[in-house]
């Protein structure tokens, strides 16, 4: 945790002496339905989980017309688990990723520019009681590899692969134990960039 703050601080630091003057990405998130797979021991459970919006703001720090870098915070609202016969039991989750951005444009310039983008960090996860119950969340790896288009350097438009873990982790009189959540999903990301 402490080192992920220290790298956005290098990042920032980075940013600061740059040339050329950094950018603001403010992006929203539409999370498609995706896979929620619960893991403890040799035991998984598959779910689907629902739509949710997962707003994000990054800091873009153009290397040169077509590679730009910078850290980003999303948060994604929490959405439900779709569970068989859970009656008034509505189990909700979401996480809040920390993470490093690069996108590299395959030409460098024009009125539309199709981009590469990539996010890599960490997620904390978030959950509401019916999902967490007594148990204790912690976060783990966030991937998300995607591409999209840029229209007139100003409008985003992008469809990514994302991947987070994180656990769940309670200690009980037989000992500690953890269960290991993986959410796989298709986001399709609007974004302005000021």
């Amino acid at each position: 945790m402490k080192r992920v703050f220290i790298f956005i601080a290098i990042i920032l630091v980075a940013a600061g002496l740059s040339c050329e003057v950094p950018r603001v990405q403010f992006n929203l998130g539409l999370d498609f339905p995706g896979d929620h797979e619960l893991e403890h021991g040799s035991e998984k459970a598959d779910f689907d989980s629902e739509f949710g919006l997962s707003p994000s703001l990054e800091l873009l720090v153009p290397v040169n017309k077509q590679f730009h870098f910078g850290p980003g915070v999303e948060y994604q609202i929490e959405r439900g688990v779709e569970l068989e016969g859970n009656g008034d039991y509505s189990p909700a989750f979401g996480f809040i990723p920390v993470y490093l951005t690069g996108k590299i444009g395959f030409i460098p310039e024009g009125p539309v520019i199709p981009e590469l983008n990539i996010h890599l960090g960490y997620a904390f996860m978030h959950a509401n009681d019916d999902y967490k119950g007594n148990w204790d969340l912690t976060g783990d790896i966030y991937f998300a590899i995607g591409g999209g288009i840029l229209i007139n350097q100003r409008l985003c438009i992008d469809m990514l692969y994302r991947y987070q873990q994180g656990s769940m982790e309670r200690s009980f009189y037989s000992g500690h134990h953890s269960i290991l959540v993986t959410q796989r999903q298709l986001t399709l990301q609007f974004s302005a960039r000021i």
